[in-house]
């Protein structure tokens, strides 16, 4: 009885764990940016705080307090420490000039946001890792008997809760109760299992014969795992990370991407990591011995380069596409990350229990288990900053899968030749290991470039995914990430210009202008075209990106290589808040909205931020593909903008029956539009480009695109940075039938709300609003457009 409540409250921990890290993720991600370096300050500063906790525990629990004690004080401070987080992170931003990213030196900025991430998150995480070895002091106090197999399960059990956190905080918790909402339930949760330990403590009684057997063990010696283990700690945190991060990468080339798919591959390591511990813990008579792990490391090895292999098969790099509705997709998401996760990673994951067993008989368990786990975490960080910065940029995905194989090949053979056992028979099975592992390496190599649409002309890797630049017979040049999300073409020039264009036009005299995205530069480049604009700044996430830009300088003007302009690296939002510079038109590209963490471009949050940097005349445009959403995230999208911005104007940036394009434009005061100066700027159109028709020849071309005045309503439900809804409510839309914007269903939302938008405040000619002739002419020239393109 004892056993199954230390177990069932150890479950919980790791649900709250799971929880409070997704959330503090989500939370540093809004101040630093949701870049992988921003990610990946979170994750190691999570880490080394855990790993400190393993050290820290060790102590604790050969004290003579109760080691239940113990875990349930550490629960509650780690509670009552990520209660504080959220208030401390909000403070931070108005007070600490590296949270708002007031330093010019990259370098410095980065050093201080990873120091201020690990201190503020140090508490908590440092009393998580005290956690394990407390659990292993206290099985031990009540089992020693069955100690190392109880502890294993124990680890299995909280691996367990970790996948329940993962579930209920990526579909419920953040979606109903927002992201402090679920942060704070983590911490509650925490606080709940840290009282429930210590009340629980307080009744237990020892026999007197354990009392005395435990006091004993507090006199043993204090002794270092041997190097063998050590090293074998070390591999598998390493590894364990390094394959967390690919997988990821590996599912990105197939799935939507948004917080849901993110979440099944998450899930689905997770499950085989906590099957791991379980097998082990059933089996580990047979797996102790040191020729079988070691032949079960090299299977392992074997299996991750078969799964690697094995996904291609399946999936041939194919769209992940709708099968039924919503939640047979993301069942049919999860079942595939299973079929290829769990095999191999259940296999590999059995190294670090099988560590925690090899000890020395006067070394008491949690000293093994706390500093094996240390190593472990440590590994793990550095597997994860390794794998992201070093292997996939440098030198690719399927080689990363080969190389991270052969490391548990190597695990192996370590451990057979530390025991003298079977070393010719290990050298054999390597060595076939090796050939196969090459084998499929090489199959996947020319397998896996992904459905080709055309010839590749060039190929970016990195943590971000591919990015390529291909050449198609129906597109023209093309970009592309991760092989099926389009980022623009030269045969839809048009289209990414005039994004540029609208704005730039009905501005009176635009001189400073920002692009929040860049793609293929096309739309950027149309400001070089204005003969009044003085600087140009664009900013894109993507490294990559950047690089391919370049080989589209045929359409985009050569804008990388423009005096005016100055590229940042660097997420739009975060960009925003910290830039001190105003500009008079800020564009904002088309982003994916069912993406993860793209939601918080389209928050009221960010809104209110680029409304702070506009000049007293300025134009924020919030450009939305109408067909990647439907009518309750557009009008989330819509409300939130409105809420913000004095005046927001409607425009279609394309009127088409499948792919409709419309533009979100806010400012302070209505857009006044001189006809007369307006004219004269039409007249001084430049020299097109190649297909190009993307320049208005008259005012009326212009105004067609005009679609009305977006309402303030009072009762609206708004996307926000604590409730990003747009994010946990678009994927579900995008894969409900006849939902999304477009066709028959656009028609209809076009007759109901967009055809019915007054045209009259906002936008005005020569200081007066439009007539309701030339309103009615409007509307009747864009249904002959719809009309049209529906055939």
């Amino acid at each position: 009885m004892n056993y199954l409540i230390v177990n069932v409250l150890f479950f919980f921990s790791g649900f709250a764990s799971l929880v409070l890290e997704v959330t503090w993720s989500r939370l540093i991600g809004i101040l630093f940016g949701h870049t992988v370096q921003g990610a990946s300050i979170v994750l190691a500063s999570y880490f080394a705080g855990m790993t400190i906790g393993y050290f820290l525990g060790r102590r604790l629990v050969t004290k003579k307090m109760s080691p239940l004690a113990v875990y349930g004080i550490c629960e509650i401070f780690a509670g009552l420490w990520a209660l504080a987080v959220p208030g401390v992170l909000g403070w931070s931003q108005d007070h600490l000039p590296f949270v708002s990213g007031q330093y010019d030196s990259l370098f410095m900025q980065t050093s201080l946001r990873s120091l201020y991430a690990f201190v503020l998150l140090l508490p908590s995480t440092v009393a998580m890792g005290v956690t394990l070895p407390a659990v292993a002091s206290f099985i031990r106090r009540f089992d020693p008997d069955q100690l190392g197999r109880k502890v294993v399960i124990a680890y299995g059990i909280n691996t367990a809760g970790a996948v329940a956190g993962t579930l209920a905080v990526t579909t419920i918790l953040m979606a109903f109760v927002g992201i402090q909402g679920a942060s704070f339930t983590g911490a509650l949760l925490a606080v709940a299992v840290g009282v429930i330990a210590v009340i629980f403590s307080t009744r237990l009684t020892l026999p007197i014969t354990q009392t005395l057997a435990s006091n004993a063990t507090f006199k043993e010696v204090s002794k270092w795992p041997s190097l063998t283990n050590c090293t074998l700690a070390v591999c598998s945190g390493f590894c364990t990370l390094a394959l967390q991060v690919l997988y990821t990468r590996l599912f990105s080339l197939v799935f939507h991407n948004s917080t849901y798919s993110f979440s099944t591959v998450v899930m689905a390591f997770l499950i085989a990591l906590s099957a791991a511990s379980l097998l082990f813990s059933r089996f580990n008579k047979i797996l102790s011995i040191p020729t079988n792990m070691a032949a079960l490391q090299q299977t392992g090895g074997v299996a991750v380069s078969i799964s690697a292999l094995l996904f291609l098969v399946i999936t041939d790099l194919s769209y992940f596409g709708s099968v039924g509705n919503f939640t047979t997709y993301i069942l049919s998401c999860a079942g595939l990350a299973l079929a290829i996760i769990a095999i191999p990673v259940s296999i590999c994951g059995m190294l670090l229990p099988w560590t925690w067993l090899q000890t020395d008989k006067n070394v008491a368990v949690e000293q093994q288990v706390a500093r094996l786990s240390a190593l472990n975490t440590t590994a793990a960080a550095i597997g994860s900053l390794v794998t992201c910065f070093v292997l996939l940029p440098f030198i690719g995905l399927w080689t990363s899968f080969a190389l991270i194989a052969s490391i548990y090949i190597l695990n192996g053979a370590i451990i057979a030749f530390s025991t003298d056992q079977q070393k010719k028979q290990t050298l054999i099975f390597s060595t076939i290991a090796l050939i196969f592992i090459v084998s499929s390496w090489k199959i996947s190599t020319d397998r896996g470039h992904g459905t080709e649409e055309g010839d590749m002309i060039a190929r970016f890797e990195s943590a971000y995914g591919w990015v390529d630049v291909i050449e198609t017979d129906e597109s023209g040049l093309k970009l592309r990430q991760n092989i099926h999300y389009g980022l623009g073409s030269s045969g839809s020039i048009s289209m990414e210009r005039r994004q540029a264009l609208i704005p730039l036009l009905l501005h009176p005299e635009p001189k400073s202008v920002l692009f929040l995205g860049l793609a293929t530069g096309t739309t950027a480049g149309a400001a070089a075209d204005i003969s009044t604009v003085e600087r140009i700044d664009i900013v894109e996430l993507v490294p990559d990106v950047v690089n391919a830009a370049k080989l589209f300088s045929e359409f985009n003007r050569n804008i990388l290589d423009n005096p005016k302009t100055t590229v940042f690296v660097n997420d739009g939002r975060h960009y925003l808040k910290q830039t001190t510079k105003r500009y008079d038109v800020i564009t904002s590209d088309l982003f994916v909205p069912w993406e993860s963490m793209t939601g918080y471009l389209y928050t009221v949050e960010h809104y209110q931020e680029a409304l702070k940097k506009l000049t007293p005349n300025g134009i924020f445009t919030q450009w939305i593909p109408l067909w990647q959403l439907g009518q309750k995230e557009f009008e989330m999208i819509a409300d939130s903008f409105a809420k913000v911005f004095p005046h927001t104007s409607v425009f279609y940036g394309k009127n088409d029956f499948k792919w409709s394009i419309l533009g979100l434009m806010g400012s302070a005061l209505p857009i006044d539009v001189n006809f007369q100066s307006l004219s004269a700027r039409l007249e001084q159109q430049p020299s097109p480009l190649p297909k190009d028709k993307s320049w208005f020849h008259a005012i009326d071309d212009l105004f067609d695109l005009y679609t009305g005045d977006w309402p303030k309503r009072e009762d609206a439900v708004l996307n926000t940075d604590n409730f990003p809804r747009v994010e946990f409510s678009t994927p579900i839309t995008a894969w409900t039938t006849n939902q999304r914007l477009r066709y028959q269903t656009l028609e209809n939302y076009k007759n109901m709300v967009f055809d019915k938008l007054p045209m009259s405040g906002n936008l005005l000619i020569n200081g007066h609003s439009l007539t309701q002739e030339e309103s009615d002419k409007i509307r009747r020239n864009q249904k002959f457009k719809f009309e049209a393109s529906r055939k």
